[in-house]
């Protein structure tokens, strides 16, 4: 199931978008400043190619010549920009205390602020898709061996 920022109650698209561009940060390395920024260091046109690189993924722009998909969000700059790497690696934390029955708020789970439910199951949505296309991809690999 595909969820849609449409489809939740108390975050808002803002949030929504922050979400899933801190995930997708954490797990794709050209979205991650760092290891972006550091993907030439060893070249000798190191500066050039950075700067067309980032140039072309929108680093510096509000509108790059290429756009970036996510879900259902259409990213007209790095999706790096947007990322907060520190909320989803607390995001993944959470939800693997989750999954072990560790709640992030007292109480059970009918007890837990809407907000962070729906956020979670946005955080899951994710992980199941990047999990569905690894899967898919190590099938391709398989078949051309």
């Amino acid at each position: 199931m595909v969820l849609n920022s449409c489809d939740f109650l108390s975050v808002t698209p803002s949030e929504y978008a922050t979400i899933i561009a801190s995930i997708e940060s954490i797990y794709n390395k050209d979205f991650n400043c760092t290891s972006c920024v550091n993907r030439y260091s060893k070249r000798s046109d190191y500066g050039e190619m950075n700067s067309k690189m980032r140039t072309l993924k929108g680093c510096f722009t509000t509108k790059s010549p290429k756009s970036h998909k996510i879900e259902d969000v259409n990213f007209t700059t790095c999706v790096g920009n947007i990322a907060r790497p520190d909320i989803g690696i607390r995001l993944l934390d959470i939800r693997k205390n989750m999954e072990r029955g560790i709640l992030p708020f007292v109480g059970g789970f009918m007890d837990q602020p809407s907000k962070i439910v729906e956020v979670m199951d946005i955080v899951d949505s994710l992980i199941i898709q990047r999990q569905n296309k690894e899967l898919e991809d190590e099938k391709r690999r398989s078949k051309r061996r």
